[in-house]
């Protein structure tokens, strides 16, 4: 049983560095929110990288908290399908139980905001290729009305003008 413990003491530390990553991943998402709404690419581009980073991080941090629940829920003979952490944390020691339990909530606090900042970007991200499109529409628009002259600027046989109305004598 002593194993479990030290399992269940580990997974403390993993949720403590998680919750840590988290911090910094939620610092990062504002820095990418930040620089899209002032609309600096480089700022943008340097904040995406690092926010890229962070989530491998934090991928990494997932799968050894993963790997150590599994761990424990073996040595505690629990099924692996419905395991959650709340369900560790009542099968935890009693001095990790409280500890557990606001972990999880910080956590849980964390990827709420995480959530929200990620939604303001994706809108943000969105209006941008709205913006985008937008004005490729317009270019390849207002290029059709030279469609009646070729490349040399010649005017090809039989086309109309592109402004009838235009230097006409009434």
């Amino acid at each position: 049983m002593r194993s479990v413990d030290q399992k269940f003491e580990e997974l403390e530390e993993i949720l403590r560095e998680e919750s840590g990553a988290h911090q910094a991943l939620l610092a990062k998402a504002r820095e990418v929110n930040e620089a899209a709404g002032k609309g600096d690419l480089a700022a943008l581009r340097r904040s995406t990288a690092l926010l890229d980073h962070q989530m491998a991080c934090v991928g990494r941090l997932e799968d050894k908290r993963k790997a150590c629940c599994s761990a424990i829920a073996a040595g505690l003979r629990l099924p692996e399908k419905s395991l959650r952490l709340s369900t560790l944390a009542g099968h935890a020691p009693a001095r990790l139980r409280s500890v557990f339990a606001d972990l999880g909530a910080s956590l849980k606090a964390t990827l709420s905001k995480i959530a929200a900042v990620n939604a303001g970007n994706r809108h943000l991200c969105e209006a941008g290729i709205r913006f985008a499109q937008g004005q490729l529409t317009i270019i390849l628009q207002s290029s059709e009305k030279y469609h009646n002259y070729r490349a040399g600027g010649c005017r090809c046989a039989g086309a109309l003008p592109i402004h009838p109305f235009i230097n006409r004598t009434v």
